[in-house]
């Protein structure tokens, strides 16, 4: 029986910028025991990075009702963009 994939996440209003840009750093870990505790970590993450400017107070969508970029750190919305914005760690 398969165990169902666990994802734990939440929107920050006062992010962290690196060069004024949000991010996100995913990292893949195994759980494989809870008494001992054993988790094994994967040996690459991924940063994440949106692809233009985040600005405080700026509207969640434009007026098409898509998502503003400088918001959204997701790969399949910022992946058409010019600049890059994934790196593998």
């Amino acid at each position: 029986m398969l165990k169902p994939i666990v994802v734990a996440q939440r929107y920050v209003d006062n992010p962290l910028l690196i060069q004024g840009r949000k991010f996100g750093v995913r990292l893949w870990v195994l759980v494989t025991g809870h008494s001992p505790l054993r988790v094994y970590m994967h040996t690459n993450g991924l940063a994440l990075f949106s692809s233009t400017a985040y600005a405080a107070g700026m509207p969640d969508a434009d007026e098409d009702g898509a998502q503003m970029l400088g918001h959204v750190t997701n790969y399949a919305q910022n992946g058409a963009s010019h600049d890059k914005c994934c790196f593998l760690l």
